[in-house]
């Protein structure tokens, strides 16, 4: 008797489920449209600069929807979030955001699987080593290489790259170089992988 009371009120519980989960995701797309409109600044001339003429400010705000009411902005965002294009990205208008997502998302995984492994590659042997050899100048190397992987930014890290191994040395591909190349992973992933070694 009891099984047949808890099979027979299932369809109570998938519906509450359902609806809780519904006013979860629209309390989130509330959140998020609300958070990207309470941004202080206009995100105009944050795209374009303040060097950007009248016409091309005029024509991404067009583009962005922001000559709209705010009213047709949260429904052309709820729009664009349920088909799944996420709207078209007003530098190629041919092609939807979640077109250009897909197409980055190769390299991005690349990128991050590379820099993973260059960083356990360093920070793995040298904690070892430093637990190793405590108080020695091993471990001072390791505690040095981590605390200048901490303080140099990688703003700064892979434009100093850049400049030395692909201007001046020309030995790795840099950005007008095709980007599906194991060689072009190197300095990207060094960028991003002596800090993430650093941290570990």
């Amino acid at each position: 008797m009891a099984i047949s009371r808890r099979t027979s009120g299932w369809p109570q519980v998938a519906l509450t489920r359902a609806a809780g989960a519904a006013l979860a995701i629209a309390g989130v797309m509330v959140l998020v449209f609300a958070l990207k409109h309470a941004v202080p600044g206009d995100p105009v001339d944050a795209m374009l600069g303040e060097q950007a003429t009248a016409a091309d400010r005029e024509a991404l705000s067009r583009c962005l929807g922001l000559d709209q009411s705010l009213m047709a902005q949260a429904a052309t965002f709820a729009k664009h979030l349920f088909d799944g294009s996420l709207g078209h990205s007003c530098r190629d208008p041919r092609h939807t955001v979640s077109q250009l997502l897909r197409q980055a998302f190769p390299y991005t995984m690349a990128l991050a699987l590379a820099s993973l492994a260059l960083a356990l590659s360093l920070a793995l042997p040298l904690g070892l080593l430093a637990a190793w050899r405590p108080g020695t100048w091993i471990d001072a190397g390791a505690s040095g290489f981590a605390i200048l992987g901490l303080a140099v930014p990688s703003l700064w890290m892979g434009p100093m790259l850049l400049r030395w191994f692909y201007v001046d040395l020309k030995w790795l591909p840099g950005p007008a170089d095709p980007a599906d190349t194991l060689a072009a992973l190197v300095l990207p992933a060094l960028t991003l992988g002596v800090h993430l070694a650093a941290l570990l």
